[in-house]
């Protein structure tokens, strides 16, 4: 008889599903809240759950302590704007109020808040998006943090900006501005391919008040402007140049031969145009109270009709230039201007007609007053000597100082 103490165990077998499968582990009883999948380790199914209480409830995470740091980073940002921002704008009232010392106030934001606001921004921007991923805050945080990253994000945008406007801008502005130049050149060029005109169109300038400058005496020189070259009055043919800008009358230039002639016209001009602006003697004229001031001094209108007693007393005065006269026929006088001006001496009731400071002093005489005033004229000459030059011009001749201190005629 066997020993039933000696006669192995089978273990019982191990019940199956009807499709022949092992059973399922069984379902521990639910607690309320959902399981977390099992992972199968080495065969084995491991179940891996959530920190809980004791009440078997899930508890919260703690919330990073880097959430502080950027709480303080957030506040200083805010601090930040908000000084720039509202300072900027009271020191601009307090400037245009007239108040001294605001730039300094600009300049310590410049220096400090300015660049302090852009480390805190710059820190945000790196620090906050890693923190949002890996601590993923909640409620106010979240909302927080959101805020602070889009003002640190609208601060960099504007400091792009900034460098923009500083280094980028300027050279676009500097190549438009390189184009217009060149087209207003081009332009200019266009406008004035003839420079010369006659003393007809000269005057018809001056009387309907098309010009803003009258220039005069010691035009001998050509003048480059914007790369076109003027000729010298003095030695056009007309002996008036003209400068047009924008395509329009802007100012002449006159030779001395036509100084008699136009000037007193444009004087009438400047009266009643409040222009032309008179240059002459490498000055202008200043417009003050009304009135017209060549240094310092009223810039006088040509002036007619002065008597005999008036014109010697402007030359015993050393105040005039040119004694201008004839003694023959007027048909020798070339310059058509100074024979205008003889015929209406000729004409006038006391035989002489004076131009003062225009800048030049002239006088005028029939042929009557030159036989009688020249002589008179050669002695005052040397009177006024170390004061003023006087030029005699008698018929085709005039008398200029050659060698120094000797009066010799020659022919103009």
């Amino acid at each position: 008889m066997n020993d039933p103490q000696k006669t192995p165990q089978v273990p019982p077998a191990t019940p199956r599903e009807p499709s022949g499968q092992p059973p399922k582990a069984p379902v521990p009883p639910s607690s309320g809240s959902p399981v977390p999948p099992a992972t199968v380790v080495d065969g084995t199914p491991v179940q891996f759950t959530a920190p809980r209480d004791q009440s078997g409830l899930l508890l919260e995470p703690k919330p990073s302590k880097w959430r502080y740091l950027f709480i303080v980073l957030g506040i200083l940002q805010a601090v930040g704007v908000a000084i720039c921002v509202f300072g900027s704008i009271w020191a601009s009232r307090q400037a245009k109020a007239g108040v001294s010392g605001t730039e300094f106030f600009g300049l310590f934001l410049l220096v400090t808040v300015v660049p302090a606001t852009v480390i805190v921004a710059f820190m945000n921007l790196v620090g906050l998006p890693i923190y949002l991923v890996k601590h993923r805050p909640r409620g106010k945080g979240l909302v927080f943090a959101i805020v602070s990253l889009a003002i640190s994000a609208l601060l960099a945008l504007y400091g792009c900006f900034a460098v923009y406007q500083l280094y980028a801008a300027p050279h676009r502005y500097e190549a438009e501005y390189q184009q217009k130049s060149e087209q207003r050149d081009r332009e200019f060029a266009a406008a004035n391919t003839k420079p010369e005109i006659t003393k007809e169109e000269a005057i018809s300038l001056l009387k309907n008040c098309s010009l803003k400058g009258f220039y005069y005496t010691g035009q001998t020189k050509s003048e480059s402007l914007q790369g076109v070259l003027f000729p010298a009055a003095e030695t056009s043919s007309n002996g008036v140049v003209l400068v047009k800008v924008d395509g329009k009358p802007y100012r002449i230039s006159i030779a001395d031969r036509l100084i008699p002639e136009l000037v007193p016209i444009a004087r009438e001009a400047q009266k009643t145009c409040t222009n032309p602006q008179f240059w002459h003697d490498g000055t202008y004229e200043q417009f003050k109270d009304g009135k017209w001031y060549f240094n310092n001094q009223i810039a006088n209108p040509m002036e007619t009709g002065k008597t005999e007693q008036e014109v010697l007393s402007l030359l015993q005065s050393c105040k005039v230039d040119y004694f201008v006269g004839y003694t023959g026929d007027l048909s020798v006088e070339k310059e058509e201007s100074t024979k205008a001006w003889l015929q209406k001496a000729e004409k006038s009731d006391t035989g002489l007609e004076t131009s003062e400071n225009a800048p030049k002093t002239y006088v005028f005489a029939s042929k009557a007053m030159t036989a009688k005033l020249q002589n008179t004229a050669r002695q005052l000459r040397q009177t006024c000597y170390d004061v003023r030059k006087l030029y005699i011009t008698i018929d085709d001749t005039i008398e200029t100082e050659y060698p120094v201190g000797t009066w010799t005629k020659v022919k103009r």
